[in-house]
C-alpha cells in the first residue's frame, strides 16, 4: 500500500493534529519546562556557589587527607556536571517553552483544510501551499522535538506522533521528486492562503537531499558528543563514590595498612587515572558513532515499527554494557558501604561507654559518618539511571510517556545531588565546620580591621599555657591541663622545650630547686617533668 495516501489510513483532520501536538509536545514541552527550566535552575544557582564554597574549606591546609582528596574531586566533578546540565537540560527546555509558545495553530488549520491530493496538477497553488505548510509543520516538529536530549530525540522515530510525522515527511519528498521542486526553509510560524511566500516556484536543486543528510549528520555527531561527555561525567561520579566506600573500609578495618597506602600522593594519581580510564572507556563508542554517521548517513533516518526502540542498534551492546558494569559497581559499593556502616556502629558504642576515646578516633569516626551518608545520597539514583539504561537498550517500548518521565525525573534529582552534596560533608564534617568558624573569623576581623588574626592570637595564648605548664616556676599545674596538653597538642614542634632544659640546668645553685604542689604531693620532681615531656 502507497503510504503517501491521503485516505483514511492517515487521517489529518484537525482533531487529530491538535490532540497529537497538545499530547505529544506541548505536554512533554511544559513538563520539561517547569522540571528543568524553572526547579533545576533554582537549584543549580544554589548549588555552584555551595560548590564552590566547599571547595574553598576543603583547600584548607589542616584537612589534608586522603579521603578530604575524594571529596574534592567529588566537588569538582559536581560543578562539571551542573555546568553540563545548563547546556544540555536547561537552555534546550527553555528553548523548547519559547518555540512551543510561537508554534501557531493557525497553521494547523489550514494544513487540515488543505489536504494533499495525489491527482493535483503541478501548476495547482493549492498543491503548493499544502506542501509548505506540511513543511513548515515538519520542520517545526523536528526542530521541537531535536531539542529533547537525550532521550526524546528518538521519539520522531516511534510513537504514534512521530510515525505520522515521518510518513508526512516521505509522502513530501516523494512528490517534490514528482514535481521536479524543492522548497525553501520556511519559519516556524504560520502562513497563510494568501502569503506571497508561496506564490513561486523552483526548479529541482540536485543538492536538496545532500542538505538534509549533512543537518541529520551534524545532528546525530552533536549528539554523540554530548553522550560522551555525559557517560564520563556519570561514570566517573560513580567510581569516585565506590572509591570512597573503599577508603573508608580500609581505613576502618585495616587502620595500620591504610598509613601506607592511602596516602595524598597515591590517591590523587588513582583519581587521575580513573578519569582517564573513564575517557578511554567511552571515547571508541564516540569514534565508531561519528564514523557510523559519516560513512552510512542514509543509516540514521529509520522509522520504526508500532513500538519505540529508545536506543540505536550501533549503540545498543554498549548501552547494555555500560548498564551492566554500572549496576555491579553499585552493587559493590552499597556492600562495602553496608560494612562500613556495622563498623561504624561499633565504634559508636565504644564512643559511649570509654569517656577519654582520643580525639583522633572521634575525628575519624566523625568522617566515616559524613562519607556514608554522601555514599547512601548517591547511590539511588545511580541505580535507578543504571536499571532504565538497562530496560531501554533490551527492550522496546510501547507506552512511551511514563517512561520519559521517569527518566527525566531522574536526571533532575541526579543534577539536584550533585548541586547540594556540599550540605552533607559542610554540615556532618566537624572539620570543615571548624574550618569555616576560622574563615568566618578571619574574614569578620579583617573587615572590622583589626590587626590580630583568630589563629596568631590562639596560637599565642596556647604557647603561653604550654609555658607556664612546663616552666620551674610555682604556678600549679593541673592534671587536667596536662592531659589537654598531651593530647591536643601533637607532638609539640612548635614549642622549642630543648631550651627551657638547657635554662633549667644553667640556673644557678643557690636559688635550688622548686618543686610543684601537684608534684610534691604525688612524690616526684621537676626531673620526673622533664622525662615525661
Amino acid at each position: 500500500m502507497n503510504r503517501c495516501n491521503t485516505n483514511s489510513d492517515i487521517s489529518l483532520s484537525d482533531t487529530s493534529i491538535t490532540e497529537m501536538l497538545s499530547e505529544d509536545i506541548v505536554a512533554h514541552n511544559d513538563f520539561l519546562f517547569f522540571t528543568f527550566g524553572v526547579a533545576l535552575s533554582i537549584i543549580i544557582c544554589i548549588g555552584i556557589p555551595g560548590n564552590c564554597f566547599a571547595l574553598i574549606i576543603l583547600m584548607h591546609r589542616s584537612l589534608r587527607s586522603s579521603p578530604v582528596s575524594i571529596v574534592k574531586a567529588l566537588t569538582i566533578h559536581g560543578i562539571f556536571n551542573m555546568c553540563f546540565s545548563i547546556y544540555q537540560d536547561i537552555i534546550p527546555s527553555i528553548k523548547l517553552h519559547m518555540e512551543t509558545e510561537n508554534f501557531n495553530s493557525d497553521m494547523l488549520k489550514t494544513l487540515s483544510q488543505n489536504k494533499c491530493k495525489s491527482n493535483v496538477s503541478v501548476a495547482s497553488s493549492s498543491i503548493f501551499q499544502c506542501f509548505k505548510h506540511i513543511d513548515v509543520y515538519v520542520n517545526t516538529t523536528n526542530s521541537l522535538l531535536a531539542q529533547m536530549k537525550p532521550v526524546y530525540n528518538r521519539l520522531v522515530n516511534g510513537t504514534t506522533f512521530g510515525h505520522e510525522s515521518a510518513i508526512i515527511k516521505k509522502c513530501i519528498f516523494d512528490k517534490l521528486e514528482a514535481f521536479h521542486f524543492y522548497p525553501d526553509p520556511v519559519p516556524n510560524e504560520s502562513i497563510s492562503n494568501y502569503d506571497s511566500r508561496v506564490d513561486f516556484t523552483f526548479e529541482a536543486p540536485f543538492g536538496a537531499d545532500n542538505f538534509t543528510l549533512d543537518r541529520d549528520v551534524s545532528y546525530f555527531i552533536e549528539n554523540a558528543v554530548e553522550r560522551f561527555i555525559g557517560y564520563t561525567l556519570v561514570n566517573y561520579g560513580l567510581v569516585i563514590t565506590f572509591c570512597l566506600a573503599i577508603e573508608r573500609c580500609v581505613a576502618i578495618y585495616f587502620p595500620f595498612q591504610a598509613v601506607r597506602w592511602l596516602t595524598i600522593r597515591k590517591t590523587r594519581i588513582s583519581l587521575f587515572l580513573i578519569l582517564l580510564g573513564c575517557v578511554c572507556i567511552h571515547l571508541p563508542q564516540m569514534a565508531k558513532e561519528i564514523k557510523f554517521a559519516k560513512t552510512t548517513p542514509s543509516s540514521l533516518d529509520q522509522v520504526g515499527d508500532d513500538t519505540l526502540l529508545f536506543v540505536e542498534p550501533i549503540r545498543q551492546e554498549y548501552e547494555q554494557f555500560y548498564a551492566l558494569i554500572s549496576l555491579i559497581i553499585c552493587v559493590a559499593t552499597f556492600s562495602l558501604n553496608i560494612l562500613v556502616l556495622v563498623k561504624l556502629i561499633i565504634l559508636h558504642r565504644r564512643l559511649k561507654y570509654c569517656k577519654h576515646l582520643v580525639n583522633a578516633e572521634r575525628t575519624e569516626i566523625n568522617i566515616t559518618v559524613a562519607i556514608v551518608v554522601l555514599i547512601f545520597f548517591q547511590l539511588p539514583f545511580h541505580i535507578m539511571a543504571s536499571t532504565i539504561a538497562f530496560i531501554q537498550s533490551n527492550l522496546k517500548i510501547s507506552n512511551v510517556n511514563s517512561l520519559l518521565k521517569i527518566t527525566v525525573l531522574i536526571r533532575f534529582f541526579f543534577i539536584s545531588q550533585s548541586a547540594l552534596n556540599f550540605i552533607i560533608y559542610c554540615i556532618l564534617a566537624r572539620n570543615c565546620r571548624k574550618v569555616c568558624r576560622i574563615l568566618f573569623r578571619k574574614l569578620s576581623l579583617s573587615f572590622t580591621r583589626k590587626t590580630t588574626s583568630f589563629t596568631h592570637h590562639d596560637d599565642k595564648l596556647m604557647n603561653e599555657r604550654i609555658r607556664r605548664i612546663y616552666s620551674n616556676s610555682v604556678t600549679t599545674a593541673k592534671p587536667t591541663e596536662k592531659e589537654d596538653v598531651h593530647v591536643r597538642l601533637n607532638p609539640l614542634d612548635d614549642i622549642q622545650l630543648e631550651r627551657l632544659v638547657q635554662y633549667e640546668r644553667n640556673r644557678p645553685k643557690e636559688f635550688g630547686r622548686t618543686t610543684d604542689s601537684y608534684s610534691s604531693r604525688n612524690g616526684r620532681n621537676i626531673a620526673t617533668k622533664e622525662e615525661y615531656v
